[in-house]
């Protein structure tokens, strides 16, 4: 299996390339309304992501699914920096979608934790 760090000073969260192997038992699928914004004033999870994350491996998930356009990417939220701190047991694998708003598209991204 070929794995890239996206953040060389991450030692918890990679970057797959190989999805095809993961085993997958019990996962929290998640979406929203698109044309609303949250608190943060952005169209993404960025707001709940944490305590979304925290409640589906309290339920026992080992994997999350979140719907399009799941985090608009910008310096000002950092996927694997947030993802390294949060405490979970259960979760090992988290599909999302970065992307940026506006007409940009997006990038499909699955995070795998070795832990």
């Amino acid at each position: 299996m070929k794995n890239k760090s996206e953040n060389s000073s991450s030692k918890t969260v990679k970057f797959i390339n190989t999805p095809n192997l993961i085993s997958i038992k019990k996962v929290g699928i998640v979406s929203r309304d698109y044309r609303k914004k949250d608190k943060n004033e952005f169209r993404d999870f960025s707001y709940t992501f944490e305590n979304i994350l925290l409640y589906l491996n309290q339920q026992g998930c080992d994997s999350v699914i979140f719907s399009l356009f799941t985090l608009v990417k910008r310096k000002s939220f950092d996927v694997i920096q947030t993802l390294n701190n949060i405490k979970m047991n259960n979760i090992k694998t988290i599909f999302i979608e970065e992307f940026l708003d506006g007409n940009e598209r997006g990038r499909r991204v699955c995070y795998l934790f070795q832990r």
